[in-house]
């Protein structure tokens, strides 16, 4: 009995342990990430690292709160509005830029979630959304854009136009993908070897179509508009691609907090599942669904980043470990962390042209720190 108590002591002394190492990995990632935000806001959106004081930032903020909500109590402030914004040159600017940093925090946050789906589906510590053609079909969206709108399609005027073509174009080659994989697989299942295998071929098809009307068909006038419509050099944003954002964010996040428990399995062989009471087609499809529609709407904001999807999981599974919650908290905040910095990096870095990609800033940052953890795993590998 003794024995047995102190070894139900023990086990419960780990699980505190481990809670509390679990809080403060958690803490420090959210005091990086918060010290990132502030940083960011107080970045001007125009290039070439413009700062601003917090005192000139927290002055924008007052002045937007007197002209948006007390205005509603009493509408004599905006008789002084003119008078408010000479006090505060950069209002605009700084207004603006909480969205930019909100839309990149989400935005980085899904793709690395995405990518731990994927992970997990495939059960490939290294599967990237690339796998499913979901990134293809982004860029066949682009290039049918500029095929309809010809130059005119870089122009800030047709963003709608250009998160409608980018977002339906990877949720066209998504559903082709289940649902042709479907089929190959039989009923009542989903071999995820059969869906790789059709999302390779179609990959394949789309981006030869791609290259052979993009260097072959386009103008050079187009072939431009089609770079710049594929490349994001910096965040533009309306209403409703915004709204679009939030709406599929919530739609993707729900159903994935909602069987994170199960979500556990989903990496188990299909016989494993069911013994487990867990439907795998259900749960795969749930999984790929979501991961990819993250994927597209990210992808559509800020470009071909994709590489968070396939670094931050690997490292976030290292750090927070492999249970299904505790990657999700590491992957939402260290891929929040990343894309962010990234985002600042590009601000302060002298450029001639339109810019750094963000996508290219993304693989300079996290190539080198993928190969330094594989290295490391290899070495505690080969000593074990």
């Amino acid at each position: 009995m003794a024995l047995g108590f102190k070894g139900e002591q023990s086990i419960l002394e780990r699980y505190e342990r481990d809670r509390a190492s679990l809080r403060l990995k958690t803490m420090v990632a959210l005091g990086v990430l918060l010290v990132l935000v502030l940083f960011s806001l107080c970045t001007g959106t125009s290039r070439f690292g413009l700062l601003y004081s917090p005192l000139e930032v927290v002055g924008c903020y007052g002045t937007w709160l007197q002209l948006n909500v007390v205005a509603l109590i009493d509408p004599s402030v905006l008789l002084h509005k003119t008078e408010l914004l000479e006090q505060y040159p950069m209002y605009y600017e700084v207004i603006a830029r909480l969205a930019y940093t909100f839309i990149t925090v989400v935005c980085g946050m899904l793709l690395a979630v995405a990518g731990m789906l994927y992970q997990n589906v495939f059960r490939n510590p290294i599967a990237a959304p690339s796998m499913l053609g979901v990134t293809s079909g982004i860029s066949f969206g682009c290039m049918m854009m500029v095929w309809v709108f010809g130059q005119a399609a870089a122009s800030a005027t047709f963003y709608d136009l250009r998160f409608a073509f980018c977002f339906v174009g990877g949720v066209v080659v998504l559903l082709i993908v289940l649902a042709l994989g479907g089929l190959v697989s039989g009923k009542r299942t989903l071999n995820m070897l059969d869906v790789m295998l059709v999302a390779t071929i179609l990959t394949g098809i789309l981006n030869a179509v791609i290259n052979y009307v993009v260097n072959s068909v386009f103008s050079d006038t187009e072939w431009t508009a089609y770079f710049e419509v594929s490349n994001v050099t910096d965040l533009t944003f309306t209403p409703l691609s915004l709204g679009v954002l939030v709406v599929v964010s919530l739609l993707c996040c729900i159903p994935v907090f909602w069987t994170r428990f199960q979500m556990n399995a989903v990496a188990f062989s299909d016989q494993e599942m069911r013994l487990l009471g867990v439907s795998p087609v259900k749960l795969r499809l749930i999984a790929l669904a979501c991961g990819s529609l993250m994927i597209v709407v990210a992808q559509t904001y800020v470009g071909t980043a994709a590489m968070i999807s396939l670094v931050v999981p690997f490292v976030s599974r290292g750090i927070f470990g492999a249970e299904f919650r505790r990657q999700a908290i590491g992957n939402v905040l260290i891929g929040a962390i990343v894309l962010l910095a990234c985002r600042i990096l590009i601000s302060f870095i002298p450029f001639v042209g339109d810019g750094v990609p963000l996508g290219t800033m993304v693989s300079l940052v996290t190539l080198p720190a993928f190969a330094w953890v594989m290295v490391v795993a290899q070495r505690q590998w080969n000593n074990n």
